[in-house]
């Protein structure tokens, strides 16, 4: 296939710059993973590539041909979206504390909007982040990782939220995090989520990280 369009699938196709090997097409537009081919170019966080945080080749998803990403990143990532949740949920507790002070009803109201706040940015940052076309959270985004499923493309919507409530099982022995601790033991770097909705976490491909761009293109 020497030329793909909006309504080609995600996959690994001749590539049309000329390396004699396999390119992958996201769904959008050609990446920079090649596969064989005299010419072609190490994909990045592959062993030989711009950066592997350690990789080694065992470390590599044959899918996409980049690194799994390393725990500490992933942590990280989870630290930063947790901050944004946290600090939506204050900023409404505090407008809670300011309108209780004139009125119980409307301090309950705005707590009951608290939760809500925290429901829905979960659910944008990890359902329609993860499931859109830069695969990320903005934690992930800013950590240079994310998201990708069997066919090394993105997940889509319904896959991300089947991961989201693989979040919630990770901690269901117990109430300890077993689920997140499994990344650190399996082959794949994969957590019980990642299982459950069989997806992988990778390191992305060189480009702008800042909230800004993640808001105006986790939707595409």
């Amino acid at each position: 296939m020497s030329d793909a369009t909006g309504s080609t699938p995600p996959g690994w196709y001749p590539d049309p710059h000329g390396s004699g090997g396999r390119r992958y097409w996201d769904g959008t537009q050609w990446t920079d993973n090649v596969q064989g081919g005299a010419a072609a170019a190490p994909a990045y966080g592959a062993a030989g590539g711009a950066a592997t945080y350690g990789a080694s080749g065992g470390d590599i998803d044959p899918r996409s041909g980049l690194a799994y990403a390393n725990p500490g990143q992933r942590f990280l990532a989870y630290l930063i979206d947790g901050a944004i949740i946290f600090v939506g949920y204050i900023v409404t507790w505090i407008l809670a504390i300011v309108l209780g002070a004139i009125s119980d009803a409307l301090g309950g109201i705005m707590l009951l909007v608290g939760y809500l706040v925290v429901i829905g940015l979960s659910l944008v940052m990890i359902v329609l982040g993860l499931g859109g076309p830069l695969g990320q959270t903005p934690g992930k985004h800013l950590m240079g990782i994310k998201v990708v499923g069997p066919s090394a493309g993105p997940i889509g919507a319904g896959k991300a939220f089947v991961r989201w409530i693989g979040y919630l099982l990770n901690s269901i022995v117990c109430g300890l995090p077993i689920g997140f601790l499994w990344i650190l033991f399996d082959k794949e770097k994969r957590g019980w989520h990642d299982m459950i909705a069989d997806t992988r976490v990778v390191v992305a491909p060189p480009g702008p990280k800042s909230l800004g761009y993640w808001f105006a293109n986790f939707r595409g």
